[in-house]
Formats: structure tokens, sequence, C-alpha cells
């Protein structure tokens, strides 16, 4: 198979190369380091499978993944990433991936029988990735079942430690419809103070930067 990666870490990135090259006996035909160089490697070299990262320096993996989808609808991407966490699920299970790979639990093994099933056309998740999704599905007070799109980007930058002024900022609100959106976010998830908001964000990896890049 003719593979791209597209990982920051330059040990990751060398080890992904070595396995599919030495060990899976596959050709690696591109790298990126960031969303924007990802982005016109994998247009240009249109390969069989991506291996991607989604914290990514400019532009995030999500973002990544929309950018391809436009010229390349059914350009097959395998999600390798440390993070995997509810949020980070819920974010890139509508973008139509075809696997997720959770790196603290994958072996040569895992990524060997991942890639052959993306190559055959099914589908390949880590089992963290189905039991966190199934849960947050099962659970009738998830914060995707009772956040509003907005609360949820208030999130976002709450988890990525942005102060009162950057989140204003940044969503182009003012600090009274902050305080309003922060209040509805304590009492629909139940949890009082902003302290315990901050440590909501962190534990269920809200964050930005999968999206817009770090």
């Amino acid at each position: 198979m003719k593979i791209v990666i597209v990982e920051d870490h330059i040990m990751m990135r060398d080890l992904l190369r070595e396995i599919c090259v030495s060990k899976l006996g596959h050709e690696v035909i591109g790298e990126a380091t960031d969303g924007v160089d990802a982005i016109h490697t994998i247009l240009r070299s249109v390969p069989d499978i991506v291996l991607l990262d989604l914290r990514l320096p400019k532009i995030g993996g999500c973002g990544v993944i929309r950018a391809v989808r436009q010229i390349l609808p059914t350009m097959k991407i395998l999600i390798v990433s440390a993070y995997c966490e509810d949020y980070t699920i819920f974010k890139i299970e509508h973008l139509q991936i075809n696997g997720f790979l959770y790196k603290t639990s994958t072996s040569l093994a895992t990524l060997r029988d991942a890639l052959g099933s993306l190559y055959n056309g099914l589908p390949y998740f880590s089992k963290e990735f189905i039991y966190r999704k199934e849960a947050r599905h099962l659970n009738s007070i998830a914060f995707d079942k009772i956040l509003s799109n907005r609360e949820q980007e208030v999130l976002e930058q709450i988890g990525d430690l942005a102060s009162d002024v950057e989140i204003c900022r940044a969503l182009t609100i003012s600090t009274a419809t902050l305080a309003k959106h922060r209040l509805n976010i304590s009492r629909k998830l139940r949890i009082p103070g902003r302290i315990a908001i901050e440590r909501y964000a962190t534990e269920h990896g809200f964050t930005a930067r999968i999206d817009k890049g770090e």
C-alpha cells in the first residue's frame, strides 16, 4: 500500500515509517509535520491510506480531514492519536473516518490489522474508541445531548486554558454572555463552580486544537 504519514513528532513519525516499510512491506510516499503541509501532501500524492495524528501545528487533524474530503471524498484515513477522550471521539465520529488507533495501546500487530482492514474496505477502531463512544451514546446526560453548540465551543476554549478575554475575542461574545454560558453549562452538567467546569473540560478532552491546530 502507498501511505502518507502525518505526525509532528519526529520520533513517532520515524517509527511509523520504519514499521510500515520494514515490518509491513508498504511504501511511504509522503510525510507531513503540520496540517497545512498535510493537505498539500495528501492531495498531491493521493495515497491508499493516510495515517493522521490529530494535534498538529497550523491546522488540526479534523481540519485536515474536512479539507481532504472536499477533494478526495473516499480517501481512507486512519487516525493514530494519543488522545481518546469523549469530546475527541465526538468530533471525529461525524467525519467519516475509516479507523482510529489509540497510541498508548497500539502494537505492531494492531497497526498491521488496521491497515489490512482499511485496504480491504473495512473499518478498524480501537477498543478504547468503541467503549467510550458506546458509553456516551448510552448516557442520557452526555454533553452532546444537553449542551448547545455554543456551550461546547465555550468548553473548547476553557479546555485550552484560554482567559475570559481570549474566549470572548475568539467567540465574538461579551463578558456577560460568557458568564451566562458558564452558568448554563454548570446547571446542565450539574457541576458547580468555575474550577469544576475547567476540570470537566480537561477530563473530557474539550479543545479547539484538533480543528484549528496548535
